[in-house]
């Protein structure tokens, strides 16, 4: 019998290609970079930010700006993170269908656990009982580690 359901975020529950597209050709204007067409972006997602950040540069840049860019990044989205990104159709009344017939629901996403901790509450109130973002020194998704965590909790 199936008692907790585990999602994705990005491209799964929330439509954020938008914010994420704005951050990403922020940083890129704002270091001297070509900004970015949305496909150009959007195959760079699903592997966290510094794999976003990393493919969306040219090759060859010191690790030193690399990190620059990147923190830029992450300061500018986690501050706009929230401005054009939506539910798709019909995730919400799924996801209160599912608390209400008593699943634990969770959520592991590629995205910098602030930012997890920040959307979700915004766009789904308290429906999900673990939540879990990339976390500093431990592996992402495809590893196991964070599934194997939700399961414990």
């Amino acid at each position: 019998m199936i008692k907790a359901i585990i999602f994705d975020l990005d491209g799964t529950l929330l439509d954020t290609s938008k914010d994420i597209t704005n951050s990403v050709n922020y940083v890129l204007e704002k270091y001297g970079y070509k900004v970015l067409k949305v496909s150009e972006i959007l195959k760079n997602l699903g592997y966290g930010s510094k794999y976003l950040i990393k493919n969306s540069l040219p090759e060859g840049i010191s690790n030193h700006e690399f990190e620059l860019i990147h923190q830029a990044y992450l300061t500018y989205y986690q501050n706009h993170n929230d401005i054009l990104t939506t539910p798709y159709e019909g995730v919400l009344d799924l996801v209160n269908k599912l608390k209400a017939s008593g699943y634990k629901l969770a959520l592991i996403s590629n995205k910098d656990n602030s930012d997890v901790q920040s959307l979700i509450p915004k766009h789904f109130g308290a429906a999900f009982d673990v939540i879990y973002g990339t976390l500093k020194g431990f592996p992402n998704k495809p590893d196991s580690y964070l599934v194997n965590l939700t399961l414990n909790d």
